[in-house]
């Protein structure tokens, strides 16, 4: 039992007719162009997402570079301006120390001095006066 198909006008299978076989491609093919649309727009919106990310770390690091850059600045002002107080101090400590030397030697000089006019004054002190001196002259006349 052979079935014919002629009789109805349409073949058994589906795709024997041009028009259907047509649609059927332009429907599959226009589900893949959006599929594949999709897809695209997609990967162009990550792609987009991406390329925000990589000009605001470009942007971050530009900063940090900066700020980098004027911290090293400002430590290098910094330690120059270090050297020059340890120099200043020390110059002052050499200065004072100097200093108390002298006055510690001229305190020294003064208590020698000191010392010599309190003998001289006890050895005065302790000498009976010298007797008054006779003059021809008389007082009184």
């Amino acid at each position: 039992a052979v079935v014919s198909t002629q009789s109805t006008g349409k073949s058994a299978c589906p795709w024997d007719d041009s028009g259907l076989r047509e649609e059927a491609i332009r429907v599959h093919f226009t589900k893949r162009l959006n599929d594949l649309s999709e897809q695209i727009q997609k990967a162009e919106g990550e792609c987009l997402k991406f390329k925000r990310e990589s000009l605001n770390q470009k942007k971050r690091l530009f900063l940090a570079e900066k700020q980098h850059n004027q911290a090293s600045i400002d430590m290098c002002n910094t330690d120059k301006i270090r050297k020059r107080l340890e120099e200043e101090l020390s110059l002052t400590k050499d200065k004072y120390e100097s200093q108390i030397a002298l006055m510690s030697e001229h305190l020294c000089a003064l208590n020698d001095k000191i010392e010599t006019l309190t003998e001289q004054n006890q050895q005065l002190r302790a000498e009976p006066p010298p007797p008054p001196a006779k003059s021809g002259r008389k007082f009184g006349r």
